[in-house]
């Protein structure tokens, strides 16, 4: 079984090997910092607007993946950092206005029974609006 800190990597890696099985789909990884990190250790990268980005029948497709293994929830905020970054949430919403997708694919983490549900920027934008009024 995969070390805890690995789940999203291997989610990643699951996203991936969907997609080079899939026909008519043309895609990349988009390399994050942390990826970066590895091979230089001082390394400035921009930050990036989702994990892979793919076309699909000449529609853009951005895919941002996260895990929990909060059995009941995905939670927002991990105390008081957003747990989908504004910058993806507002490059998903840049993305759908000009005729493309932005998908937030969320799967929890259970030993032998995963499951993926998946959101829209712009509905994590409604919950960034409600969790601001809730808490003022």
């Amino acid at each position: 079984m995969a070390k805890k800190r690995d789940t999203g990597k291997n989610f990643e890696n699951e996203i991936r090997r969907s997609l080079q099985s899939a026909k008519h789909i043309w895609w990349f990884r988009i390399q994050d910092t942390n990826d970066i990190n590895r091979f230089v250790k001082i390394a400035i990268a921009e930050k990036q607007p989702a994990d892979f980005f793919s076309v699909y029948r000449g529609r853009p497709i951005m895919v941002e993946a996260k895990t929990s293994r909060n059995l009941s929830s995905f939670p927002l905020y991990y105390a008081n950092t957003p747990s989908i970054a504004k910058h993806q949430v507002e490059a998903g919403i840049n993305l759908e206005r000009a005729g493309g997708v932005g998908l937030i694919l969320i799967r929890r983490e259970e030993f032998r029974n995963k499951k993926c549900m998946q959101s829209q920027p712009n509905k994590r934008k409604t919950y960034i609006v409600t969790k601001t009024i809730l808490n003022q």
